[in-house]
């Protein structure tokens, strides 16, 4: 069953990495932590349920402009994929799902935004269980019981 699924048009920002001030506090960067916030708000007015707390599969698409000079096919230079990643999902985690660990299954993808908005696409489902993946049983004094 789908939870999530929609579209942001706004340039994807890769998780900066934690800095240390100059009083010996750390903080997120701001470009990340706008970002964030922008993505936040964004899911909090389409989704006003509770957040899921069965196991998870992502698939998220990111498209970025493509500089003039690039004649590649394919997305090969930074942002880190992983890192773009890592900044929705912690921008999300507690509004549609609980924790990021629940996230059994992801697939990322990265494009250039030739005949698209530079954004990026998300669909979350929640994963139901198959019939044939095995069962949980309990032993009892007596045997096993299913």
């Amino acid at each position: 069953m789908t939870l999530f699924a929609g579209s942001l048009n706004c340039k994807p920002v890769p998780k900066g990495r934690p800095r240390v001030g100059k009083w010996g506090g750390v903080f997120t960067p701001k470009e990340t932590r706008n970002f964030e916030k922008l993505v936040k708000d964004w899911v909090k007015v389409l989704y006003t349920k509770k957040p899921s707390e069965k196991a998870l599969k992502v698939n998220i698409s990111f498209y970025f402009k493509r500089a003039k000079s690039n004649t590649k096919k394919l997305h090969t230079q930074k942002p880190d994929l992983d890192n773009v990643a890592k900044s929705i999902l912690d921008s999300i985690e507690g509004i549609l799902f609980v924790n990021d660990s629940q996230i059994v299954e992801m697939n990322l993808n990265k494009y250039f935004a030739d005949y698209v908005n530079e954004g990026f696409t998300i669909t979350i489902w929640e994963q139901e269980y198959e019939k044939n993946e095995p069962t949980t049983t309990k032993t009892t004094k007596r045997g096993v019981k299913k």
